[in-house]
Parts: C-alpha cells; sequence; structure tokens
C-alpha cells in the first residue's frame, strides 16, 4: 500500500468517525451510574449534544469547527422521514469558503458511515458486507474511545449549545481552547 493510499484510508476512515460520533455521543449521554440505570436528557440536550460529537470528532482529526446549531430546520429532509434537527459545519481551512449553505436533501449519519464502511471493505479482506461489518465495528470501537477520551468537551460544548442554540466559531474555539490536546482519529 502506497503512501497516498493510507492517507485516503485514514482520511475515510476518520470521516466515518465523524458520521458515527453524533449516535455515539447521545448514547454517552444516556448512561446511568449503576447497571440497570439510565440518565434522563431533554431532546434538545441529546441534540445538543450529538451535535457536539460530531464537532469534537471533527475538531480532532484537524478540522476547524466553523459553526454549530440545534434549530429545527423542517425544510430539509434527512433520509425517508425525518429533517434536519441540527448541524455541525467544520473544514480543513480557518475559514469557511463561502456563506455555509445546506443542501434541501441530506441522509442520515448512520446511511453516510454504512456507504463509508462499504467502500473501506474494498480495501481488505474479507470484501463485500462481511468486511463492511468488520470495518464498522472497528470504526464504533475507535468512535466509542474518541467520545469517551473527551466528554468533558462535549457536555461543555452541547451545554453551550442549549443556552444559545448556535455556536459561531469563535466561541467554539474558546470553549476547545479550555480543553485536552487534540488525539489522533
Amino acid at each position: 500500500m502506497t503512501a497516498e493510499t493510507a492517507h485516503v484510508i485514514a482520511g475515510l476512515e476518520a470521516s466515518v468517525v465523524v458520521y458515527l460520533a453524533g449516535n455515539a455521543a447521545e448514547r454517552r449521554a444516556l448512561q446511568g451510574s449503576a447497571p440497570g440505570w439510565r440518565r434522563w436528557r431533554t431532546p434538545e440536550e441529546l441534540r445538543a449534544l450529538h451535535e457536539a460529537g460530531h464537532a469534537i470528532a471533527q475538531w480532532a482529526r484537524g478540522d476547524c469547527v466553523w459553526k454549530l446549531s440545534i434549530i429545527v430546520d423542517k425544510n430539509i429532509r434527512i433520509g425517508k422521514s425525518g429533517y434536519l434537527g441540527g448541524y455541525s459545519s467544520a473544514g480543513t481551512t480557518p475559514e469557511p469558503p463561502g456563506p455555509i449553505e445546506l443542501p434541501a436533501r441530506m441522509d442520515c449519519d448512520l446511511r453516510q458511515a454504512a456507504r463509508g464502511c462499504q467502500m473501506l471493505s474494498l480495501c481488505e479482506p474479507p470484501y463485500g458486507w462481511r468486511g463492511a461489518v468488520r470495518v464498522a465495528h472497528r470504526l464504533q470501537t475507535r468512535t466509542r474511545n474518541l467520545i469517551e477520551q473527551h466528554w468533558h468537551l462535549i457536555e461543555v460544548l452541547g451545554g453551550e449549545l442549549v443556552r444559545h442554540q448556535e455556536l459561531n466559531q469563535v466561541q467554539i474555539e474558546a470553549i476547545l481552547a479550555r480543553g485536552t490536546p487534540r488525539s489522533p482519529v
């Protein structure tokens, strides 16, 4: 495998981790303090922690997080029956290249992650759906570890997101600056 191929594979794996991070943060938010117990969170808190999970995964892979929002937009369809409950916007440049515009229709995070796992399954045996499942399990573990490692930042970012509904790049960077150094995704 060439260095260029390895770089592309690492980038695709990091993208899958970003897609998985929202749901992983939601699951972590509901963990109880003892077996059999489950923490109660409002739907708004869960949306905020979901988007904060995406933001931390983007930040950990080296992206600049430009904006976070939990403002519901029923004009943007997600999957077959849902609508946009929030978003995390990030990229490799310090500033967005232009206004942040969202498409009228998007796929859900898990569908995006599944597509990435299918592509990655073509890189090593077993190929096909068994390989995709194996890749998904590996990347889910990586995602859970990342969420656990940065849970305190996700909670702070999510709390601020609940308070303000949207956070801009300056607010996000101030919160992340108080945190720990980035870890590779």
